[in-house]
C-alpha cells in the first residue's frame, strides 16, 4: 500500500515540476515554439483545463498556478491523510 501512496506523491510531484518547468522554458525561449515546449504543452495543459473545472472562476492566464496549488493541495492531502505520525 505505502508503494501506491509513493507512487500518486511522486507522479503529482511531477506535474508540480512539469508546470514549473513549463514556465520557465516559456521565460527563456520568449514564447517561441520548440520540441520541449510541445511535450510540456502536451503534459500540463489537461492539468491547466481540470483547474479551470474544478475553479471555475479561474481565467486562462491563472490556470497554470490554480493547477500548481491544487497539486499541492492534493500532495498535502495524501501526505497529512496517510502518515502515521500525522495525527500526532
Amino acid at each position: 500500500m505505502i508503494y501506491v501512496i509513493q507512487f500518486v506523491n511522486y507522479t503529482l510531484s511531477l506535474f508540480m515540476w512539469m508546470i514549473l518547468g513549463r514556465a520557465v522554458l516559456g521565460i527563456l525561449t520568449g514564447g517561441r515554439p520548440n520540441l520541449l515546449q510541445a511535450i510540456f504543452d502536451r503534459f500540463t495543459l489537461p492539468l491547466f483545463g481540470l483547474a479551470r473545472r474544478v475553479l471555475p472562476f479561474v481565467s486562462e492566464k491563472w490556470a497554470p498556478l490554480a493547477a500548481l496549488l491544487l497539486l499541492a493541495a492534493l500532495r498535502l492531502l495524501l501526505i497529512l491523510t496517510t502518515h502515521p505520525a500525522a495525527g500526532r
